[in-house]
């Protein structure tokens, strides 16, 4: 324990509820998703869930709780689905997605399409995996029954609401259906062949004609999403299911491929991400984001020999405004700390509030005492001029300690923070004692 009454495990090891308890957006946006949700914890048990996917598998409110996801996993379905999440476990994936048949209560049988993210705390350890569902049982059944019909059925296919290209034995595109031409707003002539790949996205385009080629010469199915464009010029996410396919005499034919559009659950997921790691009252990364982004600049600095140095800064007096003048005002204390921490640091350094009157920043582009004058500088000029406003009814003041990261004697980060947490109580002390 040092001199704050900290130790550095209460530091470092905070651990972090789930964002269903920390917030109250994350919660409605889960519970109102028109998709089925879960979270589970790392071995794989269901912690909570959202109303839609309980209506999807049949089950009532808490009824799959702590009953593990592989439950409801069709046989043939599951070695693959706890592969894959043994493997997000494991080779810090980010994700993955599978089409999926679902078990329901009553014993029947729905086709999902499955994504599921992990999120871990900032040292890299899992604390929880989101699991959502989208029921497409009544599209994949087509697609099913379409594909293994193959070319007599393509007046069938193109009917169906997704977006499907076949390919010839030579990996050319010889044949889109209407959904394709609408969501592209382009023509046959120009998708023919290889044209259709001027459609996706540049960033994604080689992943995906190199996973294309590398499937083809196995003859395996495949699974990837990318951006296609869209007939406004926009680009949406889609995933795409390629599947082989062969002629009546057996010969290969070459593949379907069916992409169904997932721009609204991506865009959920960025939200989910974004409310994982953020304050929701200041805005800035809260404990999570920070230690999250702070870890990965402190392995950047080990491996390139570059030093860091962090800002440990404290709001002075919040316990006395929220006690005189009342919780709201406190609040928007930490709104103003926050905004002036964002005026007097670059776009570059990594702002957080680590919780209650606690902020940090952590910087990573070499600064001389000259540079770190100038900010102490700069931040008690601002400072000053908010305090000179008129009609205020507290002085805003913060506290800073100071500590900078050098990789020829390495640290956790934790212990950094400590450290500059003990500078900051020195300087709180001190002024204290002034007064």
């Amino acid at each position: 324990m040092d001199s704050t009454g900290k130790t550095t495990d209460e530091l470092t090891n905070k651990t972090e509820a789930l964002p269903l308890q920390e917030d109250s957006l994350f919660r409605t946006l889960f519970q109102k998703a028109a998709m089925g949700m879960a979270i589970v914890d790392a071995s794989g048990r269901f912690v909570e869930y959202n109303p839609r996917l309980g209506t999807m598998l049949g089950y009532d409110k808490q009824e799959l709780i702590n009953r593990h996801f592989t439950e409801f996993t069709h046989p043939e379905d599951r070695p693959s689905d706890a592969a894959q999440y043994r493997e997000l476990l494991e080779k810090m994936r980010g994700s993955y997605q599978m089409a999926i048949r679902c078990i329901r209560k009553d014993g029947g049988i729905i086709w999902g399409l499955l994504a599921v993210s992990l999120i871990r705390d900032w040292e890299g350890a899992p604390l929880f995996a989101i699991r959502m569902i989208e029921d497409i049982t009544d599209r994949k059944r087509a697609e099913e029954a379409i594909v293994k019909s193959r070319n007599f059925y393509l007046s069938l296919i193109n009917e169906l609401p997704n977006p499907i290209r076949r390919t010839d034995a030579d990996g050319k595109c010889d044949y889109f259906n209407k959904a394709w031409f609408a969501h592209t707003g382009r023509t046959m002539s120009q998708e023919i062949g290889e044209g259709w790949a001027q459609n996706v996205h540049a960033e994604d385009r080689d992943r995906l004609l190199t996973l294309q080629c590398k499937s083809f010469g196995k003859r395996r199915p495949y699974v990837m999403e990318y951006r296609l464009r869209y007939y406004n010029g926009k680009y949406r996410w889609v995933v795409e299911f390629g599947s082989p396919f062969h002629e009546i005499d057996g010969s290969f034919g070459g593949y379907i491929s069916s992409c169904y559009d997932i721009q609204d659950r991506k865009t959920i997921e960025k939200t989910l991400e974004i409310m994982s790691t953020t304050d929701e009252l200041t805005g800035l990364l809260n404990r999570r984001g920070f230690f999250t982004l702070a870890t990965q600049q402190v392995k950047l600095a080990n491996r390139n020999s570059k030093k860091l140095l962090l800002f440990y800064m404290d709001l002075d007096g919040l316990k006395k405004i929220n006690d005189t003048i009342g919780h709201s005002e406190g609040d928007l204390a930490l709104v103003e700390a926050a905004t002036v921490l964002k005026e007097i640091f670059r776009d570059s350094d990594i702002i957080g509030r680590l919780g209650g009157d606690e902020f940090a920043v952590l910087l990573f582009e070499p600064m001389s005492s000259s540079d770190e004058q100038a900010i102490f500088t700069r931040l008690s000029e601002t400072l000053r001029e908010r305090n000179a406003r008129p009609d205020r009814l507290y002085t805003l003041e913060l506290s800073t300690g100071i500590k900078s990261y050098d990789p020829a004697h390495p640290c956790s980060l934790g212990e950094l923070i400590s450290r500059a947490d003990t500078l900051m109580y020195k300087e709180k002390r001190s002024k204290y004692r002034a007064k």
